[in-house]
């Protein structure tokens, strides 16, 4: 009778005669935003012990860390909004003498500050003309560092770590939080292709639930699909002037 139930367990959930491979252990993988609008890719370096198939496939987490780089651009709405609010800057700065004592101040020592070429060359433009009009450099000086701020770009990146359990009926490793701040639930997957386990899909789900206060942040929030995968574009198009590293 032992052998007929088991017989008739393994038939109902097939996945169960499957062990798990070595290959479909997730180590270390490169993934790019198949979002066109997100310029951004995530490293994954996974704790992955290739002797502990079995330990995983009775529910052992395995945990991953993460690094997410971004590259970022000022938007063209962003921009306009900096544009109409300039001549009120300008106006502010003329009638505040401390104001035009600081931007004159800086020409002193322009020539050895450590700043890029181009935008060196934006503070030496403002001390030339500065002798002629304080107005109009000041005012040349604030639009020109207005649009070198919108043409460059930023690169951050952003650290966090996972624990994974492998769910055999999916062939898949799932992250999922309870539902914290905001009500919101997380569910991560990485998934590998059937033919080239060694291909990797990152995708996180972001499900927010009805919210149970009326925080104005918290009320703003919106469920979100963000995918990672090896079929990511790794090309950017993004227009730098210059860039910046943040921390």
């Amino acid at each position: 009778m032992r052998i007929i139930f088991l017989f008739k367990l393994l038939m109902a959930f097939p996945f169960l005669l499957q062990a798990l491979d070595v290959a479909g252990l997730p180590r270390l993988h490169l993934l790019y935003n198949v979002n066109p609008q997100e310029h951004s890719m995530l490293r994954i370096r996974c704790n992955t012990q290739l002797n502990q198939t079995d330990y995983y496939l009775k529910g052992g987490p395995l945990n991953c860390q993460f690094t997410q780089t971004m590259v970022s651009k000022e938007s063209k709405e962003k921009l306009k909004e900096k544009l109409d609010e300039l001549p009120k800057t300008i106006d502010s700065v003329m009638k505040n003498e401390d104001e035009i004592r600081s931007f004159t101040e800086v020409c002193s020592g322009i020539r050895e500050y450590k700043i890029g070429r181009k935008q060196k060359k934006i503070f030496l433009d403002f001390c030339k003309e500065i002798k002629s009009s304080l107005k109009t450099a000041i005012t040349n000086f604030l639009y020109d560092m207005t649009y070198f701020e919108h043409e460059s770009c930023s690169i951050s990146n952003n650290y966090f770590d996972l624990d994974f359990v492998y769910q055999p009926m999916h062939k898949a490793w799932e992250s999922t939080n309870k539902p914290s701040i905001c009500n919101i639930t997380n569910i991560v997957t990485l998934t590998n292709e059937e033919r080239y386990p060694n291909l990797w899909t990152f995708t996180q789900n972001r499900i927010v639930h009805e919210q149970s206060n009326n925080d104005e942040f918290c009320k703003n929030l919106e469920s979100s699909k963000v995918v990672f995968s090896w079929k990511g574009d790794r090309s950017m198009e993004m227009n730098c002037r210059s860039v910046s590293l943040s921390p």
